[in-house]
């Protein structure tokens, strides 16, 4: 019988698998609100929920009709 990833880790990581986390007698512990911002000036799409409200209030054609030239396919007639 093969042994399952799952069985090895905790074959492998028996002694400390079921200890519980580590809590720091110096420190308090960071609220998740306060670890998130952490990451914050890393998002790597900054700007891109203001680009999709931008363009979601558009169809399709006022879409093109706003770049023709980028788009190349669509000419207004009229």
């Amino acid at each position: 019988m093969q042994e399952t990833e799952r069985e090895k880790a905790r074959r492998i990581y028996a002694d400390i698998i079921d200890l519980p986390p580590h809590k720091s007698t110096k420190h308090p512990q960071m609220s998740l609100y306060d670890r998130a911002s952490i990451f914050a000036p890393f998002a790597a799409l900054t700007g891109f929920e203001d680009l999709i409200e931008e363009e979601s209030g558009k169809t399709h054609c006022e879409s093109y009709k706003a770049e023709p030239e980028e788009h190349g396919e669509y000419t207004e007639q009229g």
